[in-house]
């Protein structure tokens, strides 16, 4: 049975260039401790920098025309080699629901850990399916995502604006005793400067996330995620003085020194945690206050 139309994954379709030459010799691609790939070389190799250099830059897997992987989950590099000779993460016959969050989020990890950013664009859109589908942010995967990403993350930029945008976080669900641990720190770190941000008309809302799919893209051939963290430090910086801005705002709103008032309904549990942060506490507030 064909997908319906709000599951289908035509949009990251594309066609592959290859050549004759491409089908000439082929590789064994082993992945996990028992799976094997057989795949053409010059195909994988056209993938990305990291191939290229492991199976024809003279070192032993270019000999013996074996690459071991023993790490990855052969299930995601089954989408992988699928992605590689069509284009598609998904069968022609599959729709966003066959294919599991975490599964597509290894795929996403993968094509950023070895720098393909077309991989990384092909997930990020059916990624965007997938939550039109299930109406699921898919939280329970957050510790693993911020474990295994950049902070510059397209991923973790959708993750937090789908949360922003969609999640209703005055609903207890969000933050409850089962919830809470799944939230690392830098995610609400992040969250709390978004939620900022859109309260205080510095950040649009996100209103249809299919047509503004590319905004979570990685362009310029993945110059965006292959850098190292050299801005980390510099967004840290000022996402610190962004949530002792609002910290400080919320306390002491009607003050002389409130010359900016922000409305930001956000969770007391939210605020708790937030406030538990080594980057957050009064010495901040203290610090922010004569500054203003």
């Amino acid at each position: 049975m064909a997908p319906k139309a709000e599951e289908s994954t035509d949009h990251v379709r594309k066609k592959v260039l290859v050549t004759r030459e491409s089908f000439s010799a082929v590789v064994q691609v082993k992945v996990g401790p028992e799976r094997t790939f057989i795949i053409h070389q010059d195909i994988l190799c056209r993938s990305a920098a990291y191939f290229k250099a492991a199976l024809e830059g003279g070192f032993k897997e270019s000999k013996d025309k074996v690459l071991e992987l023993p790490e990855d989950d052969p299930e995601m590099f089954a989408h992988f080699e699928l992605w590689l000779y069509t284009g598609n993460i998904l069968e022609s016959h599959e729709s966003v629901k066959d294919i599991t969050w975490d599964v597509l989020t290894r795929i996403y990890s993968f094509g950023e850990a070895r720098g393909i950013p077309e991989l990384q664009n092909a997930a990020i859109d059916v990624y965007i399916d997938k939550y039109y589908a299930s109406s699921k942010i898919p939280i329970h995967l957050l510790n693993s995502i911020y474990e295994n990403t950049l902070d510059s993350s397209p991923l973790r930029n959708l993750l937090v604006d789908l949360m922003t945008c969609e999640a209703v976080l005055t609903d207890s669900q969000w933050f409850d005793e089962q919830t809470q641990p799944l939230y690392p720190q830098q995610f609400l770190f992040d969250l709390v400067k978004s939620l900022y941000e859109h309260g205080a008309g510095t950040k649009n809302k996100v209103i249809e996330f299919k047509a503004l799919r590319s905004n979570y893209h990685v362009h310029d051939d993945g110059k965006k995620e292959r850098h190292k963290r050299a801005d980390s430090e510099s967004r840290k910086v000022s996402a610190y003085y962004t949530i002792c801005e609002w910290v400080f705002h919320q306390r002491v709103q009607g003050d002389h020194h409130s010359h900016q008032k922000v409305d930001v309904k956000i969770p007391a549990l939210l605020v708790a945690l937030v406030e538990a942060f080594t980057f957050v506490d009064a010495a901040c507030i203290q610090i922010y206050q004569k500054g203003v």
